[in-house]
């Protein structure tokens, strides 16, 4: 459904929690228009290499159907919440196993910025 309503140009807020660098956990505005992916930080993040203004692996909505999919079959368990209007996933929670601790991916804020 998110392929039949994915509006042409949208922008979003990516916020995650998982066993990853201080620069990944840090929420970025994703600007996906006509085809051209965008990521930045809303104020620079300062990491042990200098101010960043981007994440160094921005997380898009397809990264995340395939986040979901991957991780099923993988067996991990997964909870998905999806945007009720298009179908893209809102909130992403995957446990790995018994000891790990449950990586998180949200996407808020969204906002259309070309329809069709």
């Amino acid at each position: 459904m998110w392929n039949d309503r994915r509006p042409v140009s949208y922008r979003y807020v990516v916020d995650r929690t998982c066993y990853c660098t201080p620069a990944a956990l840090e929420p970025f505005v994703a600007t996906e228009q006509r085809g051209l992916k965008t990521a930045a930080f809303p104020v620079p993040f300062a990491s042990e290499t200098g101010l960043l203004d981007s994440p160094p692996y921005p997380l898009w909505i397809d990264d995340l159907f395939e986040l979901i999919e991957q991780s099923a079959l993988d067996g991990h368990s997964v909870l998905v919440e999806y945007d009720p209007r298009f179908s893209f996933p809102r909130a992403v929670d995957i446990k790995r196993d018994a000891a790990d601790a449950n990586d998180r991916y949200e996407i808020r804020d969204f906002e259309i910025l070309e329809y069709r």
